[in-house]
């Protein structure tokens, strides 16, 4: 900056520290979030909270419940019904006992109940048990079967029991719960009656058809076994092998079956190096014949010289014996040439060596080919090959018959160990129930309790589900408020920004000027406010050189342009040279307002580098430099430096410089105008989000400029009157000024006479 802008920036009043920030109040945060809207808040909540304590109170469940008792003798055996295995082993008593809850909770239960109260009388049972209440049990399951239907009704009973025994314990409660007061009692005591009616025959019956029962399944079982038995005989009859030991047999023929294998592979391979050795031949004999002919039947291997050495031992000496000649040969040049006697004579030697290892060969070959040989020709190795898959086959073949029978033999030891396994188990059976036969026929299931009905209810929660709901009402009127004053925290209130904690540094409220011109309170108000800013800006600020202050919005239509000029006729009436500095290149709004959107302003000043005659009277006192016209000059290659100058030119003519800037976080000029003024005033209308004032403030102070302050704009009038109070002359004053002094009432305090003018000696004055 230059000497002249710090000399400015000197006469501001530094700023105080400010004092450690004080843990947040959570009535303030709440009153924050809620932005001041307690009255809708609560109004809502009572509302909300009124119709789900409503809703709750009609919805909320109230049940009535009975329960019969079923005893199980817990020392009996257990008797099986029909469609279960005889040889279940059922001597555990909680198992028979959970079978018996199970029992009672079959859908065979609930149906016979419907198909009880279709008929015209009660059951027999409830008549010789319960001959009192018989009738109006039997009046209250008819009703709610006709009510509901025969399906429906079963799904509501199924729903509405609960069976269930404690464990160790021989009681069964059958509790049946229902909205409907008479009806528990009745339904628990129908399910008792229809469960012993389906499960619950004479125990002598059951004894005895138990007993007929299991000793049929045992000699059935006999049957079963003797002619598994006989089966078995059968298959060993029919087996081929002489032998019920065919896993031996298996074993020995898959061990012959993988010998043959051995062969047939071996016989491929001394196939395919035979065929080999005859390309080869055919290759060396006629090179480039268009169709090689087929192997010969009588084409065979070379034999090895393993093979020959073996035949005729003196090969091995031969070989050694013509290796050593041809040894000697090769050094003789050395020392002979040829044609010399020693050098002819080595020559002979070699040949002659040569011509009997080959006549021995020959002789060896011919031995191997009527021996060994003879069997290796490529027609006796295909036809080998052709008796050892025939062979494999047969094998195969006799090895599948054998794994059938062996598996039939195995399945049929499995059913007759299984047969005579069941004929046991029935046998042991029947001596169990013999055994116990007189405890059995004097049964084990009974009645202990008939159900009930109680006159209290078993279950209500109307009051807690109506608490709940007036409850959860405000909870949810105070969430909804709370969530939507967190995501979009907006400025409703001064003093939602007057805390010194979120370093906002509030500096005043305006009221809505629109309605300024037809309501003279507004007027009056809106002119109290723009002063009390003035005031407040002045009071930071030594007067002296001209002040250039910026005004700024966190974003785009927060009203700032208003402000800056209202601002502006503030300080004109104060007597201080002021003049308004367009700067928001896009916006370009107090240019439009004061109608100087088409005349040369700012633009040509940054680019000529002087100021000429650019200047406005755009309201008495109130000059104007417009943004300008000059295409060349935009928010893109603005200079801080050019802006320097025009601020400095511009300081020697006024007082206040109040630019008007576009919003800080979203304009390109915003930067280096806040660079070139002495201070800045951020704007925000009321309803707009706050989210961004923070980074707004840390965009001024980061360019260098002193942050003034936040103003609330188009504020409550409350608000207004709070922080910009008019003062008004009561009605007995206006009415003495325009009418004199009579029409004011004396105080008591000063008697009944008129006050009397005096000077300074205490004479009254115009006294003699």
């Amino acid at each position: 900056m230059t000497d002249h802008d710090t000399t400015a920036l000197s006469t501001l009043s530094a700023p105080q520290a400010q004092p450690a920030a004080a843990a947040p109040n959570p009535l303030l945060l709440v009153q924050d979030r809620l932005q001041n809207r307690w009255r809708m808040c609560l109004a809502i909540g009572a509302g909300l909270g009124a119709a789900l304590g409503v809703a709750a109170w009609l919805l909320a469940p109230v049940k009535y419940a009975a329960t019969a008792y079923v005893k199980i003798d817990a020392k009996l055996d257990t008797i099986l019904d029909e469609d279960m295995p005889e040889t279940a082993a059922m001597d555990n008593y909680e198992a028979y006992v959970a079978q018996q809850v199970v029992l009672i909770n079959d859908p065979r239960v609930f149906e016979a109940v419907a198909e009880a109260a279709r008929r015209s009388e009660p059951t027999v049972r409830a008549q010789s048990d319960r001959p009192a209440e018989a009738a109006g049990e039997f009046a209250a399951v008819k009703d709610f079967f006709a009510r509901y239907g025969p399906e429906k009704g079963v799904q509501m009973l199924d729903e509405g029991l609960a069976v269930s025994s404690p464990r160790g314990s021989s009681m069964i409660e059958i509790r049946f719960e229902s909205s409907d007061k008479s009806l528990p009692a009745p339904m628990a005591n129908w399910v008792t009656d229809a469960y012993l009616d389906i499960y619950g025959p004479s125990a002598e019956t059951v004894y005895s058809r138990k007993i007929a029962s299991l000793r049929e399944l045992m000699t059935a079982a006999r049957r079963d076994a003797a002619k598994y038995v006989e089966e078995r005989i059968a298959i060993l009859k029919d087996t081929p092998y002489g032998s019920a030991n065919l896993a031996a047999v298996i074993e020995e023929k898959v061990a012959k079956m993988r010998s043959i294998e051995d062969k047939i592979l071996a016989n491929t391979t001394l196939q395919r190096d035979i065929e080999r050795q005859w390309e080869e031949m055919e290759l060396r004999a006629a090179a480039g014949a268009a169709d090689p002919r087929p192997v010969p039947d009588d084409m065979r291997l070379e034999p090895t010289l393993a093979e020959l050495d073996a035949i005729d031992g003196t090969l091995v000496d031969r070989r050694r014996s013509l290796e050593g000649a041809r040894v000697r040969f090769k050094s003789l040049p050395r020392t002979y040439r040829p044609g010399h006697r020693i050098y002819e004579t080595a020559t002979r030697e070699v040949e002659d060596l040569e011509a009997q290892l080959e006549a021995a060969r020959e002789g060896a070959r011919t031995m191997w080919a009527e021996g060994t040989g003879r069997d290796l020709s490529y027609a006796a190795v295909r036809r080998q090959e052709a008796r050892l898959t025939e062979e494999r086959q047969v094998l195969r073949t006799e090895i599948d018959q054998a794994n059938m029978l062996m598996a039939r033999l195995t399945d049929s030891d499995r059913r007759v160990a299984e047969a005579r396994s069941a004929e046991q188990s029935f046998a042991t059976r029947i001596a169990e129930l013999e055994r116990e036969q007189d405890s059995i026929r004097r049964g084990r299931v009974g009645i202990a309790r008939f159900a009930s009905q109680l006159p209290m209810p078993d279950s209500d929660k109307r009051a807690q589900f109506a608490a709940l709901g007036l409850i959860g009402g405000f909870g949810l009127s105070f969430a909804a408020f709370f969530v939507i004053g967190t995501v979009s925290p907006r400025a409703y209130r001064a003093s939602q920004l007057s805390g010194d904690g979120q370093g906002l540094h509030w500096l005043g409220v305006v009221p809505d000027m629109s309605a300024a011109a037809s309501d003279g309170f507004v007027h009056e108000l809106s002119i109290n406010c723009i002063d009390r800013l003035r005031n407040k800006v002045e009071a930071r600020r030594t007067p002296g050189d001209g002040y250039a202050m910026m005004v700024t919005s966190p974003s785009q239509g927060d009203g700032k342009t208003t402000i800056a000029l209202a601002l502006a006729i503030s300080y004109a009436r104060a007597g201080h040279r002021t003049v308004v500095v367009d700067c928001d290149f896009i916006g370009r709004a107090i240019s439009g307002m004061l109608d100087q959107l088409n005349a040369p302003g700012v633009r040509e000043v940054l680019r000529r580098g002087t100021l000429e005659n650019e200047l406005v009277e755009a309201q008495p006192g109130v000059w104007l430099l417009p943004i300008g016209l000059d295409p060349n000059i935009s928010a893109s290659n603005m200079q801080v430096g050019a802006m320097r100058r025009l601020l400095r030119t511009l300081r020697d003519r006024f007082d206040i410089i109040i630019v008007d800037a576009g919003p800080v976080t979203a304009s390109v000029e915003a930067i280096p105008v806040a660079a070139s003024c002495d201070g800045a005033m951020l704007v925000l209308r009321r309803g707009r989000s706050r989210a961004r004032l923070p980074e707004s403030i840390g965009e001024i102070r980061s360019a260098g400029a002193e942050y003034l302050g936040l103003v609330l704009n188009d504020a409550e009038q409350a608000d207004c009157i709070r922080y910009g109070s008019i003062s008004r002359m009561s009605t007995e004053v206006a009415t003495a000024i325009e009418k004199g002094a009579a029409g004011v009432r004396t105080h008591p305090l000063l008697g009944a006479g008129r006050i009397v003018p005096r000077n300074g000696y205490g004479e009254a004055k115009g006294a003699a």
